[in-house]
């Protein structure tokens, strides 16, 4: 089995140590000048991939025909449609993936947990990997670790990829790591006292888990500002940064990726939006309809190249994840490294309602700002002819002889900036899991119209 070499994977990707000081703080021309050399290289690369090479020779492609990254347009888009294509007819992997396990090297197979479908493999060779790692550490740097760093690890253990590679992140900043997994492997009261009983600087893990910890911590009698050691979450906080903040008294940042990329936005201590790791990555954001760039600021679908990998090939895959591309400029942290904007929902989430696009995630932002909530919340689409309506579903740990009181007050806070009277029910914490799913990757929206079922 072929190695990694890490002298090379450092030279070409700044670890966590030295990417602050380097790539972090270069000139435009220089990042665009990388990541352009880097496109060409992993286009070549990508054209012996059979389910690339026969994608875009039906779409009259040339790979050779793309220079910069303002050319790569010309290349045809694909979703998850295509990948779960892909592997019905060659099973088990699909023809983007089968070829990796031939036998010259070992593979990791991890597995998606999205909110539809069946789940998908993603096969990482050993460079890619590693490559995880590296892109995860940076994000935790960011943040504020540094070597020597005790870290808890709460992402769960399982077929998918965020405990893997948040250990793998951890080790390239030099953190020392306890493994707990998530609250059903160790409990959450025994996290907690790991947290008091070691230095513990972090919790690697979703947002919501840190505020059930917080919530555990207080009922154990103690304070989450005043007895644990913390310096920063790194995220990802999914809108509950600030509610993370007030809770136990750090930071809370923000970060954006998928199981296929790794981390590829970060949000540095300046906030307004997530660095694009650009010599990493080529992200476009493009029209729901057409799938044309759209012009900087304007939401759209978040389209993801990978310049990375060794093993199978990201070459313009459509995420379905709508964001914003933010135009380049210097960031008060000094780094040019090109924005987008924080995560705003999927496309394949979005309701028409009285004339008016809705998606649940924008919801969601303001079910996170209500003081009396968890930020757990389920959306419900219902009705029929021309009588529908959302119901959107919401976690408190209020007083049940509150709860109308709370539903009223978010109800008119989404009236307010919505500009759509939306349904509030409050219901009592861990009421949704059924319905989300649980864990980091919540199932976000049910469609329970005639013939939209989701």
């Amino acid at each position: 089995m072929r190695g990694i070499d890490l002298r090379e994977m450092t030279e070409l990707f700044a670890p966590p140590e030295t990417f602050f000081d380097t790539t972090w703080l270069a000139e435009p021309d220089q990042l665009e000048a990388l990541r352009d050399a880097r496109l060409r290289a992993e286009l070549r690369r990508a054209s012996a991939n059979p389910f690339h090479a026969r994608r875009w020779a039906r779409a009259g492609f040339d790979p050779a025909s793309v220079r910069t990254a303002a050319d790569l347009p010309a290349a045809p888009l694909y979703d998850v449609a295509a990948v779960r294509a892909s592997i019905e007819a060659h099973p088990p992997f699909g023809e983007h993936q089968n070829f990796l396990l031939d036998g010259s090297t070992g593979a990791r197979v991890y597995f998606s947990d999205g909110t539809t479908g069946r789940t998908r493999p993603t096969v990482n060779v050993p460079w890619d990997a590693e490559m995880y790692g590296v892109l995860t550490g940076r994000a935790l740097w960011l943040a504020g670790l540094r070597p020597g760093d005790l870290v808890l690890n709460s992402w769960t253990y399982g077929t998918h990829a965020a405990a893997p590679f948040a250990d793998a992140g951890a080790r390239w900043v030099g953190c020392v790591q306890i493994t707990a997994s998530s609250g059903a492997v160790t409990p959450t009261v025994k996290q907690v006292e790991l947290m008091r009983d070691y230095p513990v600087r972090s919790v690697l893990t979703f947002g919501t888990h840190l505020l059930n910890l917080a919530e555990a911590a207080a009922g154990m009698g103690l304070d989450p500002v005043a007895d644990f050691t913390l310096r920063a979450f790194p995220g990802p906080s999914a809108g509950l940064g600030p509610k993370i903040s007030a809770a136990w008294g750090v930071e809370a940042y923000e970060s954006y990726g998928f199981n296929e990329v790794s981390y590829l936005g970060i949000e540095c201590p300046a906030r307004g939006g997530l660095h694009i790791q650009e010599d990493a990555f080529v992200v476009e954001v493009v029209d729901l309809e057409t799938g044309d760039p759209v012009p900087d600021g304007q939401l759209g679908k978040v389209v993801v190249t990978s310049l990375w990998r060794r093993g199978g090939a990201t070459v313009r895959f459509d995420s379905g994840d709508l964001s914003r591309l933010l135009p380049r400029q210097r960031c008060a942290c000094g780094s040019w490294l090109r924005k987008m904007d924080y995560f705003q929902g999927r496309a394949d989430n979005m309701v028409k309602l009285r004339g008016t696009n809705v998606w649940p995630e924008a919801i969601g932002k303001y079910v996170a700002a209500c003081q009396d909530s968890n930020g757990e919340y389920h959306v419900t689409a219902h009705g029929q002819d021309h009588r529908e309506e959302l119901t959107v579903r919401v976690e408190s740990p209020c007083d049940p002889r509150r709860r109308d009181e709370v539903a009223a007050a978010l109800a008119g806070e989404l009236k307010t900036h919505l500009g759509l009277r939306i349904n509030v029910a409050v219901v009592a914490v861990g009421e949704l899991d059924p319905l989300t799913g649980g864990g980091a990757k919540k199932k976000r929206f049910t469609d329970e119209r005639p013939g939209c079922g989701v």
